[in-house]
């Protein structure tokens, strides 16, 4: 209960802030604004709980997938992708990347963008690693799949 709470507080917040930005017009013309993106998941114990939050409040965001959790509720990444969310890759396991050789790095990527599309989430062209960790090995896999990398600067 404690995570659904949490989900709801963080879609009403910044719902609060988005609705100052006025009409989409006014926020395509707005010195700033908030991306918001959610790691790990899908699942069915909070995604659907997440998506409705975000719904209610006419928001998007940016859903950062495990491949593992994308292979095992597929039918949560379409409902993502219905929904109007970007769906990007977040590792296969949620490792610690940097302390994995290449061929691992490119595994990860590669079985996550396979779940991910199999499941009706297209090819994603984010990618948020695990810990925020990142080194050059990391950055060469992601550019063969010509992913962009999203590291947050705003952590809860």
């Amino acid at each position: 209960m404690r995570k659904r709470s949490l989900i709801a507080a963080v879609a009403l917040a910044a719902a609060s802030i988005v609705a100052g930005l006025g009409s989409p017009a006014h926020a395509a013309t707005c010195n700033g604004y908030v991306g918001i993106t959610f790691d790990d998941g899908p699942s069915n114990d909070h995604t659907p709980a997440l998506l409705n939050a975000l719904k209610q409040n006419g928001m998007r965001a940016t859903l950062f997938n495990e491949g593992q959790f994308a292979a095992s509720y597929p039918g949560q990444v379409a409902a993502e992708k219905a929904a109007g969310m970007w769906i990007g890759n977040h590792s296969y396991t949620h490792p610690h990347l940097i302390q994995e050789s290449q061929a691992q790095i490119d595994s990860e990527v590669s079985r996550t963008q396979t779940a991910i599309a199999n499941a009706g989430g297209g090819t994603p062209n984010l990618f948020r690693p695990p810990y925020g960790e990142t080194n050059g090995t990391l950055q060469s896999v992601e550019q063969k799949y010509g992913l962009t990398q999203v590291i947050w600067d705003v952590d809860s």
